[in-house]
């Protein structure tokens, strides 16, 4: 078969699960491409975060309507938990690795949400959840089943293998050693020894049973990402990322390289081996999938068609037939003997990350983007590509608006949305609802951003299909709504001086706009260019409400003139996009949280002209994207978390972690609030559970 011109290198993203590569120099051919949303930040104690796409903004106004006792002497020192709801069943994020133990009993599915569940495969569609493994810190990239089927093999980005017993669902052993990322993990045929590979450019074997290392594999020139065993156990098979884009077979008892083999254009990203051990298949971010002879390292076709990345493929028991699915969100089936397409699958949950045959081959297992695996046949009725093939079943956890929470100005009540099709007004700490807001044309429109008026009089929402919508809170009834951003609306507030509403929108509208609050006429359009891909910006209000920032393309932070809409001051220097950023409540210091694991604090000058800002410190203590920060009432404190589900309390005046949180069952964290006394913290993890916070000494 002809091999296909690549076409023009993708840009993988790792916020799309495991095909996000780190944010370093190191890694820098892959973009950082994140879910798209935006935080508006305003106030005394303003604390926010960046989320997926119809994700809320929590927003804490800095003008209260009645007295506020602020903690300024609490002086903490502790971050206790007081309160968590329930979480939601399923994946709270993409799910990047599937495999099925040999027997077939089991499916096993992990991903981005750090999580590792398995289901019973008895009814395929509906199968049940047996266990939920919880205990790696960051995304998971690669699962498998020992070949008994008692132990589950895990990698993540946290650096760490860890194995579990797939009868109670508890962890065994931690495996430590690789330096980065791990990508990869496969068991050998007789189940005694384990392969794992690592963006730190090596393969390791360990010992199963003494759980310790037995040789470390180098030679390739970048990230490992796949591996496979040969069915005799005797050969592995790795592949590396751009900069090496090669195939290496190696001796598993000596553990020389034996081959080498070269053909695609860009990095690959999967990897399998037939059953009789003499075709190794490969996908390949050049679009492409190639079949080589494992003897003689010859290629024997390149599989054309996907046209975007091939992130899995893998082979049915019986070798004759191979399914590769990809970022072009198919599933494409191929002839092993003729190099033919014999089957397409059209996804109806997005890109897909990872496909399994079922040990009886009857049944092809597909994870995706929108948190679900899919079950097709694997012998549709006809060999037709352009077969219209049924969907068996699905496991799925439907993709719900992300909570959004708003203390009001005096902190006795909080506006919660996203759980439902309302806004629910609820009493702080007993939780008690007091009303239901709802949209007064349907009663049914979502909402997913909250915003109180800084006299706590009106609460402002955003929905999903860009309307906003204004309510009175003594009455409970809508009083004004109006169509702000094209395409969906990700975050709204009230500026300071409650004149003014702040909408941000998404990809297909990405500016922040200013509207009339009395009336909803708009006012301003500042274009960001920022949410190119989905990705996530951030939005602060100063406490005067003349000076607007947001997160711009670049790794930027920009500030401009709220009545003007002239760019004032330009902040640069994180590695990664700027994900989340609080001013403090004098308006002289900016806090801003990136994909670079970092926070960054700088000076707030505005002179009336551009200038850059200036640089105060950088803190660093999280291991991964940092999602929310935010400023105590008295400027002495930061609190930040992110990805790794941790909340780190800073002391700024020595630019010190202080406390963490250590919550080993922690989803990562995607927003956080804090009351306007300073207190009580809200946290949103990445399974929708919310848990409440105090401050305490």
């Amino acid at each position: 078969m002809a091999v296909q011109a690549p076409p023009k290198e993708p840009k993988l993203s790792r916020g799309f699960g495991k095909f996000f590569t780190p944010l370093t120099k190191k890694y820098s051919q892959f973009h950082f491409l994140t879910l798209a949303a935006v935080f508006i930040l305003v106030g005394l104690t303003a604390c926010g975060d960046l989320t997926a796409t119809n994700s809320p903004a929590v927003v804490i106004p800095n003008t209260p309507a009645g007295p506020v006792k602020v903690a300024a002497s609490l002086n903490p020192t502790r971050i206790n938990l007081i309160s968590s709801t329930a979480a939601l069943p399923g994946h709270a994020a993409e799910i990047d690795s599937i495999a099925y133990s040999k027997d077939g009993k089991y499916l096993a599915s992990a991903g981005a949400d750090r999580t590792i569940r398995i289901w019973d495969n008895s009814t395929v569609g509906n199968n049940k959840l047996l266990f939920t493994l919880i205990g790696h810190t960051s995304l998971v990239t690669s699962i498998a089943f020992s070949p008994d089927g008692k132990t589950l093999a895990s990698a993540s980005d946290d650096e760490t293998i860890r194995l579990w017993d797939t009868s109670t669902g508890q962890e065994i052993a931690t495996l430590t050693g690789h330096d980065e990322e791990v990508m990869a993990v496969a068991f050998s045929p007789d189940g005694k020894i384990l392969a794992s590979g690592s963006l730190d450019q090596t393969v390791k074997l360990w010992d199963v049973a003494s759980r310790t290392e037995i040789a470390t594999l180098t030679g390739h020139r970048d990230g490992v990402f796949a591996l496979a065993f040969t069915p005799d156990g005797s050969t592995l098979v790795s592949v590396g990322l751009t900069r090496d884009k090669t195939v290496r077979l190696w001796d598993v008892n000596t553990h020389q390289s034996l081959k080498i083999l070269k053909g695609h254009s860009y990095g690959i990203i999967s990897v399998a081996i037939t059953p009789d051990g003499k075709t190794i298949a490969t996908g390949s971010q050049d679009g492409t999938a190639k079949l080589w002879d494992l003897q003689t390292g010859k290629e024997l076709f390149t599989l054309t068609g996907h046209g975007a990345p091939v992130s899995t493929v893998a082979f049915s028991p019986d070798g004759k037939t191979l399914v590769t699915g990809g970022w072009d969100k198919t599933l494409r089936l191929w002839d092993v003997a003729t190099g033919t397409q014999t089957g397409l699958y059209n996804s109806s949950s997005g890109i897909v990350y990872s496909a399994a045959y079922s040990p009886d081959g009857q049944v092809i297992a597909a994870s995706s983007f929108e948190r679900t695996i899919e079950f097709w046949p694997a012998n549709p009725t006809t060999n037709k590509p352009s077969n219209s093939v049924n969907l068996i079943g699905s496991i799925t956890q439907a993709a719900p608006l992300k909570p959004s929470i708003a203390f009001s100005p005096d902190g006795q009540t909080m506006a919660i949305a996203g759980t439902d099709q309302s806004v629910q007004i609820v009493e702080t700490g007993t939780n008690r609802q007091k009303a239901k807001l709802t949209d007064a044309s349907s009663g049914s429109k979502p909402v997913q951003s909250v915003s109180f008026s800084p006299d706590g009089k009106s609460l402002v929402g955003g929905s999903p299909d860009g309307s906003v919508h204004v309510w009175n809170i003594a009455t409970n009834q809508e009083f004004l709504n109006f169509p702000a951003q094209k395409g969906g609306l990700s975050a709204v507030a009230f500026t300071p001086d409650g004149k003014t509403i702040v909408t941000t929108g998404l990809r297909q509208d990405p500016t922040v706009k200013t509207w009339d609050a009395s009336n909803g006429k708009e006012l301003l359009s500042i274009p960001t260019n920022a949410l190119y891909a989905g990705g996530r910006t951030s939005i602060v209000i100063s406490n005067d409400s003349k000076l607007i920032g947001s997160s711009t393309v670049g790794n930027q932070f920009k500030m401009w003139d709220t009545a003007t809409g002239k760019e004032l001051i330009d902040f640069q220097g994180h590695y990664g996009q700027v994900l989340a950023a609080a001013l403090s409540s004098d308006g002289k210091t900016l806090a801003t949280a990136a994909g670079d694991r970092t926070i960054k604090l700088w000076e707030v000058n505005n002179q009336g002209t551009l200038t850059n800002g200036k640089e105060l410190a950088t803190l660093k203590g999280h291991t991964g994207p940092v999602y929310a920060v935010c400023f105590t009432p008295d400027n002495k404190y930061l609190i930040s978390a992110g990805d790794d589900g941790i909340i780190i309390l800073w002391d700024l005046a020595t630019q010190t972690p202080i406390f963490k949180t250590d919550l080993k069952d922690s989803y990562g964290i995607e927003t956080l609030a804090l009351s306007p006394n300073g207190k009580t913290l809200v946290s949103i993890h990445q399974d929708n559970s919310v848990k409440t916070w105090e401050l305490s000494n």
